[in-house]
């Protein structure tokens, strides 16, 4: 998966899921539209296990 990379979802539950599924491997998104993110970034293999979803802002509406 690629920065820029636009996911549409099939609803509000399917965003979050997928948000928080992406975020475990270390892909940050952002919302853009009803029902679709973007990829804005993507952390290293080795940093991704130590990140903890409570300390990342990524999950914000905007």
């Amino acid at each position: 998966m690629a920065i820029g990379t636009i996911i549409a979802c099939t609803g509000p539950e399917d965003l979050y899921r997928r948000a928080e599924d992406l975020l475990r491997h270390g892909i940050h998104t952002e919302f853009i539209a009803r029902n679709t993110m973007r990829v804005v970034s993507i952390q290293p293999v080795s940093k991704v296990s130590t990140m903890k979803i409570s300390d990342s802002q990524a999950l914000s509406i905007a």
